[in-house]
């Protein structure tokens, strides 16, 4: 697989420089969901866009029943990550630059990493995010609980169907607090 992952990163690559660079402001992958053998390749996972027209990057390749996806994800949304904000830090934390367009992109990307550091090693503060993001587990179970019809549910709360295995979601959330109480250790 380490040779489909360095194909599609220098795919990614060539298609930026030729078709998208003053659209795209960095390709980036993280390694969190990654298993074995696959966390010492290089394989993309996302990018920053800079403009709209960047969003035509975004592709899913299946090479032997296997998914690689290179999807957009906005500055805004990296900010709030930073700020713990958004559920996925990881992608943020762990995030590598494979290309950037400028180095002025590349050091917003380590400042927001460097935040984000500086947020987890704050007790105080996560322990505010983590009852805020509780607060809202359980205001979308309070929402959804008696609900029969999913189909109800997904036209609430937007991020009521993730949410809706409220043991995946308790247990997402307990496995952050459980690696940031680690960390503070």
């Amino acid at each position: 697989m380490s040779e489909v992952g360095t194909r599609l990163v220098d795919w990614a690559i060539k298609k930026i420089e030729s078709e998208y660079r003053d659209d795209v402001c960095l390709l980036l992958e993280h390694k969190s969901l990654r298993l074995g053998a696959d966390m010492e390749t290089k394989s993309f996972s996302f990018y920053i866009p800079a403009t709209n027209r960047a969003n035509g990057l975004a592709r899913t390749f299946i090479i032997d029943s296997i998914g690689y996806d290179l999807f957009p994800m906005s500055w805004d949304r990296i900010e709030r990550m930073a700020d713990v904000k958004e559920y996925n830090t990881t992608c943020l934390a762990d995030g590598e630059i494979l290309w950037a367009r400028s180095e002025v992109d590349r050091e917003r990307f380590l400042s927001l990493q460097a935040r984000l550091r500086a947020n987890l090693q704050n007790p105080q503060y996560m322990l505010d995010r983590a009852k805020k993001w509780f607060d809202t587990v359980m205001e979308i179970f309070q929402e959804t609980l008696f609900e029969e019809k999913l189909y109800k549910v997904r036209g609430g709360n937007p991020i009521s169907v993730k949410t809706l295995d409220l043991s995946q979601s308790f247990t997402g959330i307990l496995s952050q607090l459980e690696r940031i109480a680690a960390r503070l250790a």
